[in-house]
């Protein structure tokens, strides 16, 4: 009971870092070991009591997380975005500076790989400025796909995009009351929810490959940079 307690508590972190602009809830679990552990249970299912009460308590503890603490974080998000920015910035770099020391990387291969995400993310913002969606349709399609990859992915944070994309909100109110937003906005909803679980699938047997090959750090280390970088230029659009 203590274990399952335990679980469902970082399951809780987990699900309050998913919805926090710039975090991941996945590189959270990969701190503690519980992202990889979940990949495999997931990928190799087994009916173990144990496995089932570990999962459980995880995924009720991440769905808690988000519902229950939606309304806080967009309330602190609005008044206090500058803080918000701030502990989003300290929180990855603490990571990238953690695997960077692990992976013996150079500190060439930290410039370089911030010039190029900068120079992309630059690019993103010129061409992907004030995105619209033609039809709901393709705003179903593209933002389902951006949510199911933050999800799954470790170090993918979707609210950064969201935000870009003016979906950030919309999905927080989903979270803070589901039933109201789903008779409001059913076939929209139902499908988002469908396609997220068809992307899930597909992800999930990315990342499984990614850990058997050993390239997981090296996955985590580039995209928390790509995070960070995006935080900051949203931060910066939003000031301006």
């Amino acid at each position: 009971m203590k274990y399952v307690f335990l679980n469902f508590v970082k399951g809780v972190l987990y699900g309050i870092f998913s919805i926090v602009p710039g975090l991941s809830g996945g590189v959270l679990a990969s701190r503690f070991g519980d992202y990889e552990k979940i990949v495999k249970i997931i990928n190799k299912p087994l009916l173990i009591v144990d496995n089932i009460k570990y999962l459980c308590s995880i995924v009720f503890g991440i769905l808690f997380g988000m519902f229950f603490m939606s309304k806080m974080i967009l309330f602190l998000y609005n008044r206090f975005h500058t803080t918000f920015f701030l502990l989003v910035m300290l929180f990855n770099s603490l990571i990238v500076i953690k695997i960077h020391l692990k992976q013996g990387f150079k500190l060439s291969t930290f410039i370089t790989t911030v010039l190029i995400i900068s120079f992309i993310i630059l690019c993103y913002g010129f061409v992907g400025n004030d995105i619209s969606f033609n039809s709901k349709f393709i705003e179903l399609l593209v933002t389902s796909l951006i949510f199911s990859i933050s999800k799954i992915l470790p170090g993918v944070s979707s609210t950064s995009i969201l935000i870009n994309i003016g979906f950030y909100e919309k999905i927080i109110i989903f979270y803070s009351n589901p039933i109201k937003s789903i008779f409001s906005m059913p076939f929209f909803w139902i499908i988002f929810w469908i396609l997220f679980f068809i992307y899930s699938i597909f992800l999930l047997k990315i990342v499984n490959k990614m850990i058997e090959h050993d390239s997981f750090n090296y996955f985590i280390y580039f995209i928390t940079i790509f995070n960070s970088i995006l935080m900051f230029w949203s931060s910066l659009k939003s000031s301006i």
